[in-house]
């Protein structure tokens, strides 16, 4: 906070009029040029006019008050010195509308500044003190740009001792168009986002500052000049970092529309008053940042953090370095409560003083599911803290190449959708929308109207080749004459008409930037689809199995429809999904990312398993108590009082199989067939109306002693006949399958001669061998026995005393 100190009595008139601070203020916002009359104790005085400064009105309109722009006159600056207050502002420097615009992702300005001639005479040729000064000024704007997740890392200082290598003249549009083009010279050397000019040169009209809007990271307009106003850093830092939010894509403050937590002004304001500088953004600055941001302001170079900054390291820069817990910056300009400045070391209780996941009101490290990024696309995925760390975890997003979520056809590629609908709105508004095939067609000419591409180096168009003409400069068509893209001073827009005899005229709009090619926001995003599995990638037509062959994978089918694949081939769960596949209850996000909130949508599974897992324990305590009491187990009591309320009673299973059901009958052609009968005989036997059963032989295999060779078949025929008969009679309890068929009487053979007999071929003559049993009346073999049954084992009785004692006694006594 900076004051007036007075050693000697001085008054301050207006008009004869003495003047207190507030009367001071007051004429100071009532009127752009007044007078005031010093006078001091020695009686002198002096009369001296003011004038507001400003900036360019192309690029701001900044008023200053007296304190920023009066040369002091030697009767006051003999008796005022002017000090800074150092202290500590405890207040927090993020107003509470910051929140809704910032996205949660943390950018870095590799800022380059320079010093002319001029500011090193001022400083009378000290370079140290040349290069303290454009330090503590960085410092300070590090400071303004902190609480808006916007880091300046300052990585090189240069101060021109000799002769200026541009002209720095008081035309400050001549010096500002000279100065950037000097950048592009030392750009490659020295890389840099952003460059500003410091200069003690006054410009015409009061102009303190002058920068390009929207032109951040541009290769040709990046950067800015400004004045060396005032004596403290702090009022030079916020003029900087002014031009620099034109860069960014920021307008003026209006006071219609802008809230402003401040009373005397923010940053962007046209006009500011008061004896601080600002250091608060508004509500409309970050309006224009986040369209800067949702744009693709400088998605190319500001999201890597420069590994070595100007100076080295040391306590104060801003930057979290080796053996450091925090570094919130200089005494003066640190406004974490968290973090000492002097030691860049926690406070005393801390447990945290940086990070997306750190509370600094309290210096605690946030409870875990609490989104500390949320996502910018389709394709991106919100990050979550893990509760144990202050950082967030790193950007995670789709994978590459699975389908947009929002249903479009196109693909995800680096955390962002290739719709070219959705990209002609961000350019043209709501009414943009992708522009006809033929369009695209001019992207194989090369020019301002169809390209694939601009090569700042050469300044050329580059022509698309025939394959990848749709993967060129976005063609779009829309209603509006104006597009919505930042930074008018870099931007370009042309359009070319389509005649057709039988069809209306087709009009493509194209936007050129001088960003570079890979950055430019007017090329078709990749990821855009451009034919059957084809997608476009850095300006090429590329298959997309081919030109994902070899990143990590991970199939959408794996995740049990409760998730998506991310960049790094894991699951991202929803809510109340968890597990690598989300296949288990949880709460959600993945290993990578974080945990979400564990206040998911309502999980059956999760429920069930709670209450059955709760019963469980409940009966087993009630079991071990009632085990304890009664010495049964719950279980059993339970299961016999279900037996009889429910009338459930024992079943007796067998224990052996059923056995296999009986064979089939045989038939009599059968038994014919196995026994011998051949099929003429019994025709002819049946053919004279006799049906005599042949003989068969019983299991004693009797054999007639027949001369088989000297007699006929008629007598042989009698012979058996007659040892049947005899058989017959010695055996009664035979079986009946062993005699004849009752058909045939034996009496009616005794006579030979009475019958008259066919003429039969001769008999088969009987085998000595003795045939086999039939098959339905099988013989006890030796294999069908039952095994005898073991004997039992001897047994010796028990024997009693009086036995034993009897056999020494001859007699037989009682013992």
């Amino acid at each position: 906070m900076s004051v007036y100190r007075p050693h000697c009595k001085i008054n301050i008139r207006s008009n004869g009029r003495v003047l207190n601070v507030f009367r001071l203020i007051e004429m100071t916002r009532l009127s752009d040029e007044f007078s005031l009359q010093f006078d001091n104790t020695d009686g002198e005085s002096q009369t001296i006019n003011f004038s507001l400064t400003k900036h360019s009105q192309t690029v701001t309109m900044r008023a200053l008050t007296m304190m920023h722009t009066v040369h002091c006159p030697r009767v006051v600056c003999r008796n005022l010195e002017f000090t800074t207050k150092q202290k500590r502002d405890t207040k927090a420097t993020r107003a509470n509308y910051y929140g809704k615009y910032l996205d949660g992702k943390w950018r870095y300005v590799e800022f380059a500044f320079v010093g002319d001639r001029s500011l090193f005479d001022k400083y009378n040729k000290n370079a140290t003190a040349v290069h303290e000064r454009m330090e503590t000024i960085a410092n300070h704007m590090n400071a303004l740009y902190q609480p808006i997740n916007i880091r300046i890392a300052l990585v090189w200082v240069d101060i021109w001792s000799g002769t200026d290598p541009i002209t720095v003249q008081a035309n400050s549009d001549l010096t500002l168009r000279d100065f950037l083009t000097f950048r592009k010279s030392f750009n490659n050397v020295h890389h840099n986002d952003n460059a500003h000019l410091l200069t003690n040169v006054k410009f015409d009209d009061n102009v303190v500052g002058k920068g390009y809007k929207g032109t951040m990271c541009s290769f040709d307009h990046s950067g800015g000049v400004n004045m060396d106003h005032h004596a403290h850093a702090a009022f030079v830092a916020a003029t900087v970092a002014h031009e620099m939010g034109h860069n960014f894509g920021m307008d003026h403050d209006t006071v219609d529309d802008c809230q402003c937590e401040s009373e005397t002004g923010c940053i962007m304001a046209a006009a500011a008053s008061g004896y601080t500088p600002p250091t608060f953004w508004s509500e409309c600055s970050l309006r224009f940042l986040y369209k800067s941001f949702s744009h693709g302001l400088g998605d190319g170079c500001l999201f890597d953090q420069p590994k070595e900054l100007f100076g080295g390291a040391r306590c104060g820069n801003s930057i979290v370095e080796e053996g450091e817990e925090c570094d919130c910056g200089s005494t003066v300009s640190c406004s974490n409560n968290c973090c000492d400045a002097k030691t860049c070391k926690l406070v005393e209780g801390a447990e945290c003083a940086t990070g997306d996941c750190c509370d600094l009101t309290i210096c605690k490290i946030q409870p875990a599911s609490t989104v500390c990024r949320v996502p910018a696309d389709s394709c991106d995925l919100p990050e979550y803290c893990d509760g144990h760390v202050e950082h967030c975890p790193a950007d995670f997003y789709v994978q590459d190449g699975l389908p947009c979520p929002d249903g479009s056809g196109d693909f995800c590629y680096d955390g962002r959708c290739g719709n070219r609908d959705a990209q002609c709105k961000k350019i043209w508004g709501n009414t943009g929308k992708n522009a006809d095939e033929a369009c695209y067609n001019l992207n194989t000419a090369g020019n301002s109207g169809g390209n694939c591409g601009y090569d700042s180096d050469k300044k050329l168009f580059l022509p698309c080749e025939k394959k990848n003409f749709m993967c060129g400069r976005l063609q779009c068509d829309h209603a509006n004459e104006k597009h919505e893209l930042p930074g008018e001073y870099s931007l370009q827009q042309t359009y070319t008409t389509i005649r057709s005899w039988n069809q209306p005229d087709v009009v493509c709009r194209v936007v050129f930037t001088r960003y570079k090619k890979t950055k430019d926001p007017g090329m078709v995003m990749n990821g855009a689809i451009c034919g059957d599995d084809m997608m476009c990638v850095n300006s090429k037509c590329k298959n997309r199995t081919e030109e994902l062959k070899f990143i990590s994978r991970c199939v959408p089918e794996n995740c049990h429809g409760a998730g998506i694949c991310n960049n790094m081939g894991n699951c991202h769960c929803k809510p109340g999904y968890g597990g690598v596949d989300c296949a288990v209850p949880g709460h959600g996000g993945s290993v990578n990312s974080g945990p979400s909130s564990g206040h998911g949508p309502f999980n059956v599974g999760m429920l069930v398993f709670w209450l059955l897992l709760a019963l469980f324990v409940i009966f087993c305590i009630a079991s071990y108590f009632v085990k304890r009491r009664k010495n049964v187990w719950l279980h059993k009591i339970i299961w016999k009082r279900i037996k009889v309320t429910f009338n459930i009673r024992r079943m007796v299973v067998p224990i052996r199989k059923a056995p296999p059901p009986p064979p089939a009958p045989i038939t009599n052609a059968d038994l014919n067939a196995m026994w011998g009968d051949q099929p003429d005989r019994l025709a002819a036997r049946k053919a004279n109306g006799h049906l005599v059963a042949q003989y068969i032989i019983p299991s004693g295999s009797f054999e007639p002693n027949v001369d088989n060779s000297n007699s006929d078949p008629q007598s042989s025929f009698v012979l058996m006949m007659s040892s049947l008969q005899a058989s017959q009679k010695s055996e009664k309890n035979n079986n009946s399958s062993n005699a004849l068929v009752s058909s045939v009487e034996p009496h009616k053979y005794d006579t030979v001669s009475n019958i008259t007999r066919p003429t039969l071929p001769p008999p088969v003559p009987p085998s000595s061998k003795v045939p086999p049993v039939p098959p339905h009346k099988p013989t006890l073999t030796a294999a069908r026995q039952k095994p005898p049954l073991p004997k039992k084992p001897l047994v010796a009785s028990k024997l009693k005393v009086k036995d034993i004692a009897a056999r020494f006694n001859s007699e037989g006594a009682d013992l």
